[in-house]
Order: structure tokens, then C-alpha cells, then sequence
């Protein structure tokens, strides 16, 4: 005990945590470091995706224990594509430290949220009345992640891009009667529905199933 309050360098992070729990300790400033840089400053000084990575952060690491069940909304929100990433493979490292027999569960709509997923963990989408439950795969893209359980994509998109150019090569060689082309029609026109009205690719697309038949 001194002048400027309690301190104590061997405090374990359960007695941190229950004084921050009974109002006992509070914290008026952290200072934090970025990497190669000598100079600290305020956490308050961090972006709001920096301030919101690092206090969810800290945050999970005070508060999961062995056997937890660990719940996260939405934690794409202020997070740029690559941060979604960097976070969720913390809260991953987090997890495998601390919480070595629980649960994590995420509710996102961010598909780098969804590949961020473990290899073998289950996926729920819920945008339809009958839930579909699926299983992550290693190694997805997000174009993959957009299209399968997103319903959404691009023109840009690398599985669109494959798609029509598989479907112009073989109507190119072979014509609209094709076999391998009509194998192809539930991918054109999932893909199709995907789409914003106003892609030029629709009409395309809307041609090459025209044509077979099978608009």
C-alpha cells in the first residue's frame, strides 16, 4: 500500500479478475506498445477496430475458464477483413490455453468470420426456415464461404468465373446439348440468383440457360 494505491506484482489473473468484478480495482488508462516502436501511449489513443480488438481480447483471456461456454456477436463489427482474421485466430490460440474443454459459439455475417472456422467445426445457417448444418472444411476461400452459405457473390467472384467460362468452352465445342453444359445448369442458376439484378454476367448467364433449355 502506498500513496498512489495498492500495487502487487504477483497477483494471479483470478484475484485481477474478482477485484475487477466487486468494483474493487478499476482502471482509468492502459498503455499499450506497437510492435518495433519504443513509444507507449493510451489505449484511447487506438482506432475503434484497434480498441475493440484489444479489449475483446482482453476481455476473453481474463474470463474463460476450462470448461466455458464462450459467445460472440457480431465480432467482424469495426474489424477489417484482415484484423476479422488476426482476431478470430486469437480467440482460436485464447481457446486452446484456457478453455481447453468448452464451447465457442459465433453469430456472424461476415464470411472471413465463417472461414476462420477450425477444421471440423460445425456451421449453422439460419437464413432459411429449415436450418442447414454443415461442416468446415479446411482451407476455404471467402468466395466459396460467399456462395455456399451466404447465397451472395460476384461477377469477380473465382467460382462464377469458372463456372461461365467451363459453360462458353463447352457451348463453344460441343453445343447447348451437351451433357457436361446441362450438368452444369444448377451452378448456373444458383449462381444466377446470386447475382445483383443489374451484373451484366446475369444475362449471360441468362442466355446460356436460354439456349439449353433450362431457363
Amino acid at each position: 500500500m502506498g500513496s498512489g494505491g495498492i500495487r502487487c506484482k504477483t497477483a494471479s489473473n483470478d484475484v485481477v479478475r474478482l477485484g475487477f468484478m466487486l468494483d474493487i480495482f478499476s482502471l482509468r488508462d492502459v498503455k499499450v506498445q506497437r510492435v518495433g516502436s519504443q513509444q507507449p501511449f493510451s489505449i484511447f489513443e487506438l482506432s475503434s477496430g484497434e480498441y475493440h480488438m484489444y479489449t475483446n481480447l482482453m476481455g476473453l483471456g481474463f474470463g474463460v475458464e476450462e470448461g466455458s461456454l464462450m459467445l460472440l456477436d457480431e465480432p467482424d463489427n469495426s474489424l477489417h477483413p484482415q484484423w476479422q482474421r488476426d482476431f478470430m485466430a486469437a480467440v482460436h490460440g485464447i481457446c486452446q490455453v484456457g478453455m481447453k474443454f468448452g464451447h465457442l459459439i459465433v453469430c456472424t455475417h461476415s464470411p472471413l468470420i465463417v472461414g476462420a472456422a477450425l477444421e471440423g467445426s460445425t456451421i449453422v445457417d439460419l437464413s432459411n426456415d429449415e436450418p442447414i448444418v454443415s461442416v468446415a472444411s479446411f482451407g476455404a476461400s471467402s468466395d466459396d464461404i460467399l456462395l455456399e452459405q451466404f447465397g451472395i457473390t460476384s461477377s469477380r467472384n473465382r467460382i462464377v468465373v469458372d463456372v461461365v467460362q467451363r459453360a462458353v468452352s463447352i457451348i463453344e465445342k460441343d453445343g447447348f446439348e451437351h451433357p457436361d453444359l446441362l450438368a452444369l445448369t444448377d451452378e448456373l442458376v444458383s449462381i444466377k440468383s446470386a447475382l445483383k439484378s443489374e451484373d451484366p454476367l446475369v444475362e449471360v448467364i441468362e442466355a446460356i440457360l436460354g439456349a439449353s433449355g433450362d431457363d
